[in-house]
């Protein structure tokens, strides 16, 4: 089966985005997506003695009213919306 990375998108009437990525990631270098062992959340993952070392989303502004996301293979992502145009 082939997994590519999608674009998604929609009108949107806020100025600013924060978007958090869940995201496969396999150590072993061996490109496992779905399967990946682990899964990290905006690049961080929950550390060996169970501490978390917090969020750290990308934000952004919105441009013309529309906001695009590309996936990756198993990505997801959470969208919080901030501020009215």
């Amino acid at each position: 089966m082939d997994w590519r990375s999608t674009r998604v998108g929609g009108s949107v009437s806020s100025s600013t985005y924060e978007l958090n990525r869940m995201t496969p990631y396999d150590p072993t270098g061996a490109g496992r997506t779905l399967d990946a062992p682990v899964r990290q959340i905006d690049g961080h993952q929950v550390a060996a003695d169970g501490t978390w070392p917090g969020f750290a989303p990308t934000v952004g502004k919105i441009r013309n009213g529309a906001l695009q996301v590309t996936l990756g293979a198993g990505e997801t992502v959470a969208i919080t919306l901030r501020g009215n145009r």
